[in-house]
């Protein structure tokens, strides 16, 4: 099973991303909110993507998701310049990074990528 979790404020976004994966042949959910993030059922995701500034930061909701139990994939994407050693900090620990905006050929490259 390839699903997949992605959690962006921008719904638009959100929609075009969905459409993307699942032309990839991945089933998307997504969460637009973070109180939505408490009903979410962590054991069927292999791979959870986040928006760097998801609710001020990425980092403090990743805390709170590995915290309620997920042991999947992660995978950070911004629009924000990022530094190198933040993103070697990230890879380091397992959380995987795409820069946006990406492209739908870039996407569903770095899913794969992060999903091996």
């Amino acid at each position: 099973m390839n699903k997949i979790l992605y959690i962006d404020e921008d719904k638009i976004l959100a929609g075009v991303v969905e459409s993307i994966l699942t032309t990839f042949g991945y089933e998307l959910e997504s969460v637009n909110r973070e109180e939505e993030l408490q009903s979410v059922a962590w054991d069927g995701f292999r791979l959870v993507i986040i928006d760097w500034m998801f609710d001020g930061g990425a980092l403090a909701v990743l805390k709170k998701i590995v915290e309620q139990g997920y042991k999947g994939r992660l995978l950070v994407t911004s629009s924000r310049a990022v530094s190198n050693t933040e993103r070697l900090r990230l890879e380091q620990e397992g959380v995987m990074f795409l820069a946006k905006p990406f492209t739908a050929t870039s996407l569903s490259l770095g899913v794969e990528r992060a999903l091996r």
